[in-house]
């Protein structure tokens, strides 16, 4: 606390009287701990960039098997999928591998995400810095529309959507 007597002493000298000075210090004395409360808090709520985690702190599932067609990685977070658009054909195995990014603390969600198609009757739910995986065959063209309904505003929140496009 010294310091900062020290500090707004010298950016207040002269400009206002010692008693003004006084009241503003103890004001900023009072509310330091709540300042740096709010701090903490953001801290431990921000959202985890995935540049902020290391390959070997994402968890998987079920790994892949041998033969399991063609693998996408999917990751998701707060901010949606990536990719958000898939390419697929007609009767090719598709695995879809959904790493989720957030960790446990997010409170929408609790840092789950989910992969689902409802016409294919795909639904992945990946957990927190985790992974798992399905796989599936499309065996009609078309484009269809996969989501994550567990947190973000749901399938109605359009970064928690994207496409599967399955050509023939």
């Amino acid at each position: 606390m010294y310091l900062l007597e020290q500090v707004l002493y010298y950016l207040m000298k002269g400009k206002k009287t010692k008693r003004r000075q006084r009241g503003l210090l103890d004001a900023l004395k009072a509310a330091l701990p709540l300042i740096l409360f709010i701090i903490f808090l953001g801290w431990l709520l921000w959202p985890q960039t995935p540049q902020s985690y290391s390959q070997s702190q994402i968890t998987s599932q079920s790994p892949a098997q041998s033969g399991a067609g063609r693998v996408v990685e999917v990751q998701a977070d707060m901010a949606g999928f990536r990719p958000n658009i898939i390419r697929a054909r007609v009767g090719e195995k598709l695995t879809v591998r959904l790493v989720s990014l957030d960790n446990e603390y997010h409170v929408d969600g609790g840092g789950k995400h989910q992969f689902a198609i409802d016409e294919m009757g795909v639904n992945i739910v990946a957990p927190p810095l985790g992974a798992s995986e399905a796989s599936f065959t499309p065996t009609q063209a078309g484009t269809y529309v996969f989501y994550c309904d567990i947190c973000c505003g749901g399938r109605n929140n359009p970064s928690m959507r994207g496409q599967l496009i399955v050509e023939s």
